[in-house]
């Protein structure tokens, strides 16, 4: 037997509670205006103006009580923008640009009216899109970052987020076709900013993983910054941005140039023997892991893996060789020693292999330590040894 029927009242407030749960869902929901009204957020400046009694209480302060909300005026230049919208569509050339233009005008005259509205939302992106199609992209992008910034759970936001990706891309090749320093100004190409076209194509992409960093194009504004920064030959920052992009989008079509092109930036970060081995440790790594996880495409660069397989193993054993030969400079030949097995065990197909053999028998019948030529001297201070009182004891009781 049913216990409780769907839709049973049980499930839903008295009617005596109605007021109170409305208030409670109103108090939740939404603010109170300067009327007396009850209206709901929309957006993150309605946002804190909900949350924030100081503003609430300063209002009436001009400058601090916020553009007033003009429906009328609002909804008019709304309609007048989808007018020329519609009329810049069909049109061509100087006048389509200056068709958009004037519908991009009317959009921001609308989103000024009615601040913290659907309306607004809709204008700020329709202004992105008129001069978006005016090719006057680094206004378009400006307009794109509002409409985010203010709403950033729009449902527009994909759409934004293309918009945003052409103009970087845009940018980004221009950059690399016909490369400008960054203090030499732009006055006359409306689909570029003042200056600096590149970083500014590269700040727009890390703006949108900033701004929605699980969103559909999150993956590829990473896999552009990475290229982008192979590309200027910046490797260590190439290197950390495909490892991040392998990281946090395991599903990303990119993963295969991301660890294929992390390879490569991998081997570009080593500067030699003398520094650190993480660069060629993660090279190793990678090229195992495109082997097991992209058996087809590693099968088209097998030439390159192989060589760069027996590369990172060069480079390695040179390393330890490096320091076998330091070791032996400062007559630490048992240290030495050390690092002459080690190429011997794990880099015998090296050319390094040969080379430690015979430091072997060069230091086979030398000293394993250096002579302490100031032993003398050393021995007028106090040691302070918290090990030697446990060995001189273990002595006495092995006696």
């Amino acid at each position: 037997m049913s216990v409780v029927a769907p839709g049973c009242s049980i499930f839903r407030p008295s009617s005596n509670a109605l007021p109170e749960y409305d208030a409670a869902k109103r108090s939740v929901e939404s603010y109170q205006d300067a009327e007396g009204n009850w209206v709901r957020p929309e957006g993150v400046r309605a946002e804190k103006k909900k949350n924030t009694e100081l503003a609430s209480s300063l209002s009436w302060i001009p400058g601090l009580g916020g553009q007033a909300v003009d429906k009328v005026a609002a909804r008019q230049a709304f309609s007048e923008g989808d007018a020329l919208f519609e009329q810049a569509k069909n049109a061509e050339g100087d006048e389509r640009v200056k068709l958009f233009k004037a519908a991009g005008k009317n959009y921001k005259e609308a989103a000024k009216n009615w601040q913290s509205s659907a309306l607004e939302q809709d204008s700020l992106f329709m202004a992105g899109e008129s001069y978006f199609f005016a090719e006057a992209y680094p206004d378009a992008e400006q307009f794109y970052v509002r409409l985010v910034k203010e709403y950033p759970r729009t449902p527009l936001l994909d759409k934004a987020d293309q918009r945003r990706m052409e103009i970087a891309l845009y940018w980004l090749q221009y950059d690399a076709a016909d490369p400008h320093a960054f203090y030499e100004l732009n006055l006359t190409d409306r689909r570029r900013p003042w200056n600096d076209t590149g970083r500014r194509g590269v700040n727009v992409l890390e703006k949108m993983r900033l701004d929605n960093p699980t969103g559909r194009l999150a993956d590829d504004a990473t896999m552009e910054l990475a290229t982008e920064a192979f590309r200027k030959a910046k490797f260590p920052e190439a290197r950390d941005t495909f490892e991040d992009l392998r990281i946090t989008y395991p599903d990303s079509p990119h993963q295969f140039q991301a660890h294929f092109l992390g390879l490569k930036a991998s081997l570009e970060t080593y500067q030699g023997p003398q520094y650190g081995v993480e660069p060629l440790d993660e090279a190793e790594k990678l090229i195992k892991r495109i082997l097991k996880q992209f058996p087809d495409e590693a099968a088209d660069q097998r030439e390159y893996l192989n060589r760069a397989y027996a590369e990172v193993r060069y480079m390695k054993s040179e390393r330890l060789y490096d320091q076998a030969r330091f070791r032996m400079n400062r007559g630490e030949n048992n240290a030495a020693k050390h690092y002459l097995d080690q190429i011997l065990v794990e880099f015998s197909d090296t050319p390094f292999a040969d080379k430690a053999r015979d430091a072997q028998a060069t230091i086979e019948p030398l000293p394993g330590e250096p002579k302490p030529y100031f032993k003398w001297l050393a021995d007028q201070f106090p040691e302070n040894s918290k090990t030697k009182p446990l060995l001189e004891s273990k002595a006495e009781n092995d006696l």
